[in-house]
């Protein structure tokens, strides 16, 4: 750990980074049918962003395929910004061959187990002095099949020909009137563009090291399977139905969802995670999905990291009729990057993996 000149907490010290730097450089880039997540084709595709809004490492050897719009890491307040309910959303027309196609597609390889639940869609974001101020819609899990999970999928001929492109991620482009090179604008983009929120987790082992926790992503999931990632993070749902022009917190957004998913995800109890113990860190734009909003969070549990790899393990499970399974999203397996021992050559990490240790760096 060291203290950055901006009086920033960083986790590896130069010698560990350097180390980082060359191993990252060696990961190999997760294959999917449907998103191409290799960083190098992200930045080649959106070259046009503007490189002070990528997420780079403090020494800017690394960065993640993201867009910040919002840097909390800059701020002192504690306040996350505040959003606006503007009503729902609805797919374009075009969409909808697509929806059926993808729908059924997952439906079949089992990646719908959690099934369509409403979504708060970001439709519109600024920044308001110091201030993030988020409009959103309400959309269904099933929108963000149809688009920001399959945007590399190339489509059948006679859905390719009525969409004028081969993949969404090119139709998006081209029906927001974006230049090539450019990311869509939230305002512009047909996108179902709903959030997500990762949380790093830091623990310290019990010879004193820091650790950031990770496990593995199963290989029947839809997102980042068999990659190496945070231990916790979701897809936001909505909790409620929201009256028009409703405004509140984003803390309150994130916090039902929150509470539900930390107890699926990682089997801990409330008092051992709480909300009011994270710190917001970022508010970016995958640009692996296509601009898909994501919060990335954080928090240093003080559970020794021993004990809270023990704990997820033996909670984080499900009882059937038969027998006693893991999550379907996680290996059973918790484990942990320490700054003194990086990554493996070779290891495939998800990108808000990546994005978290580069955040970090």
């Amino acid at each position: 750990m060291h203290v950055n000149p901006d009086g920033s907490i960083g986790f590896f010290d130069k010698g560990d980074f350097e180390t980082l730097v060359s191993l990252i450089s060696k990961l190999i880039p997760p294959k999917n049918d449907f998103v191409n997540y290799d960083p190098s084709f992200l930045f080649s595709y959106y070259s046009d962003i503007d490189n002070e809004r990528l997420l780079y490492s403090r020494d800017r050897k690394l960065r993640a395929p993201y867009e910040i719009i919002f840097d909390y890491r800059n701020t002192t307040t504690d306040d996350w910004g505040r959003f606006k309910f503007k009503g729902g959303f609805e797919l374009s027309r075009q969409l909808a061959m697509v929806k059926d196609e993808m729908t059924k597609l997952f439906d079949k390889r089992k990646h719908l187990k959690k099934g369509n639940n409403p979504c708060p869609r970001v439709c519109n974001a600024t920044i308001t002095g110091n201030n993030l101020e988020l409009e959103i819609q309400k959309a269904w899990y099933f929108d963000q099949v149809a688009t920001n999970l399959t945007l590399d999928y190339k489509h059948k001929t006679e859905i390719s020909r009525f969409l004028g492109a081969d993949t969404i991620r090119e139709w998006d482009l081209i029906q927001s009137n974006t230049s090539k090179r450019n990311l869509p604008a939230f305002s512009n983009s047909n996108l179902a563009n709903t959030i997500g929120v990762a949380v790093g987790i830091t623990a310290k082992a019990k010879d004193g090291r820091q650790i950031i926790v990770t496990r593995r992503r199963t290989s029947t999931v839809a997102v980042y399977p068999n990659m190496l990632h945070l231990p916790f993070s979701f897809s936001l749902n909505f909790s409620e139905e929201f009256p028009l022009n409703y405004s509140d917190s984003i803390k309150n957004l994130l916090h039902p969802d929150f509470r539900d998913e930390q107890a699926e995800e990682m089997g801990l109890l409330p008092y051992q995670l709480q909300l009011s113990d994270v710190k917001p860190l970022l508010f970016c734009r995958d640009l692996g999905r296509g601009g898909k909003p994501q919060f990335f969070l954080e928090v240093e549990l003080k559970i020794p990291f021993e004990d809270l790899k023990n704990l997820i393990a033996e909670k984080a499970m499900y009882t059937t009729e038969k027998s006693t399974l893991v999550s379907p999203e996680y290996n059973k397996k918790v484990m942990g990057i320490a700054a003194n021992e990086p990554l493996k050559d070779g290891e495939k990490i998800s990108p808000e993996l990546l994005a978290y240790i580069v955040a970090k760096s």
